[in-house]
């Protein structure tokens, strides 16, 4: 039977050594008694993912819950930062043992299943001084479980295909979401998630981790995904930036659309918008309003990958479109060939591209455009051309602009009614006023404006911005 009840404790210590008596009394049962099994029952803790993983193995055939109780066992002793090599060799033998596809298919059944699960309220009274107090704590999942769960997410470094991969990344978001009264849900899982994605066949791992470096607020979970990329962009000898670049996936996109079969039936999936997606059914040329019938019945699995797809089309778009507003302040230079390769031409990316105002430098002269229907246009309308084996091209920032400049821009895409998935040319600047020039070293324009600082904490972590939280003896008083 599974151990129960030590999730009652708010001690991980505590609960973690009465697991291991538990394990330890439980094998020198097993030695004594008449089993005919070869490897002793082990399973999760009885928690709210425990009690759901013990249900599909106790499911499964006596042979392959065998294997199951071995892996389990095994992956009991994942406590470390990163997985020891004969632990990993022997799990990888147990999983092949099993068959790879089924051990795939139930870890991702189990990572669905912690993605979408909430944390659990517990409550304790303690009476101290003739007076009751009452201990409110939430558990995502329960210490040991964390640890078990640990080794069979660095099991899955056996694996590169996207499905998975898309569900590492969104455990990993899902583990350092916080949770009242203790951080990260579970910072230990949401590591063995990083590392698996760092560890992968191609870019696709990269990509994820591009992706979460941009969601993550901790700085030191930034820190570890920063040093996953160094190294993978090291290891291709290229830089950070060029790496994102490189891991961009476009899904098979062309101009942010894709058109798939379905015998005589068609889907064809468009970007709608940053994070949406749009699915638009044909029978015999014929638009439908729903998903057509007989796709439903002979292309079940087929009508789940394009769910799939879709819903990784639309976090895409997401992460890409922070990763270009992050572009604004490192001022990159690329060639025409690698902006049209990664941007302009790139089957995801040209979404976004496409919507902003770009600077094309030439022999010393650069011009600033935006591509409008089928040319690359500047603020009066007017079609520029430039040498592609020339040029240089960098996002336009309007810092580096005039006012008029700026005005001009903002008029032609209210004219035409554009509007950006990056705020570009909307985009607040502060510009030094003469009275401030004269001054120099201080300035009275923002005199008496309240800041709350930790709201603007929280922005400067996700921003990349630096900012130190002060005290009552800085004058930080009231959180402000």
């Amino acid at each position: 039977m599974p151990c129960d009840g030590v999730e009652k404790d708010t001690d991980i210590y505590t609960v973690k050594e009465r697991v291991k008596l538990y394990d330890k009394i439980n094998a020198m049962l097993f030695k004594v008694s008449a089993a005919t099994a070869s490897v002793p029952p082990s399973w999760f803790i009885e928690d709210m993912f425990g009690t759901y993983a013990n249900e599909q193995i106790n499911c499964v055939s006596e042979d392959d819950r065998q294997i199951w109780f071995g892996l389990i066992d095994l992956c009991k002793k994942a406590t470390g930062a990163k997985p020891a090599k004969k632990n990993l060799e022997a799990g990888t033998a147990l999983l092949k043992t099993l068959g790879s596809d089924k051990f795939k298919k139930t870890i991702n059944l189990w990572i669905d299943f912690l993605n979408k699960l909430k944390e659990k309220e517990h409550s304790s009274v303690h009476t101290y001084g003739g007076r009751e107090y009452t201990n409110v704590y939430y558990e995502f999942i329960s210490a040991p479980n964390c640890d078990t769960l640990k080794g069979f997410i660095w099991l899955c470094v056996n694996f590169h295909d996207k499905a998975t991969l898309f569900n590492v990344a969104s455990l990993a978001d899902r583990c350092y979401r916080k949770i009242p009264g203790k951080g990260p849900a579970a910072a230990g899982l949401g590591n063995a998630c990083l590392y698996v994605l760092s560890e992968t066949r191609g870019l696709d791992g990269i990509g994820h981790l591009s992706r979460l470096k941009l969601r993550i607020k901790q700085n030191n979970i930034r820190k570890t995904i920063d040093g996953y990329l160094s190294a993978a962009a090291k290891s291709l000898g290229i830089t950070i930036a060029e790496i994102e670049d490189l891991a961009s996936d476009d899904f098979g996109l062309t101009d942010g659309k894709k058109e798939l079969e379905f015998g005589e039936v068609k889907a064809n999936i468009s970007i709608a918008g940053i994070g949406s997606t749009d699915v638009q059914w044909f029978n015999n040329g014929v638009q439908q309003k729903s998903v057509p019938k007989v796709v439903k019945d002979k292309y079940a699995d087929k009508l789940k990958k394009i769910k799939l797809l879709t819903k990784q089309i639309e976090v895409a778009t997401t992460a890409q479109r922070d990763r270009v507003d992050r572009m604004l302040k490192m001022d990159r230079k690329l060639s025409w060939e690698k902006f049209d390769e990664f941007y302009f031409s790139h089957g995801l990316m040209s979404f976004i591209a496409k919507k902003l105002v770009w600077s094309f430098t030439e022999n010393g002269k650069t011009v600033n455009a935006i591509w409008a229907g089928d040319a690359w246009r500047n603020n009066n309308d007017e079609s520029i051309s430039f040498d592609k084996e020339q040029v240089v091209v960098t996002l336009w920032h309007p810092v580096h602009n005039t006012v008029d400049d700026i005005k001009q821009w903002r008029a032609y895409l209210i004219q035409r009614s554009l509007s950006q998935p990056v705020k570009q040319v909307f985009r607040e600047v502060y510009f030094l006023t003469d009275a401030e020039i004269n001054t120099r070293s201080y300035s009275n324009r923002m005199a008496a404006h309240i800041l709350k600082q930790h709201q603007f904490s929280s922005l400067a972590n996700i921003r990349g911005w630096r900012y130190s939280l002060m005290g009552a003896y800085e004058d930080g008083r009231d959180n402000e």
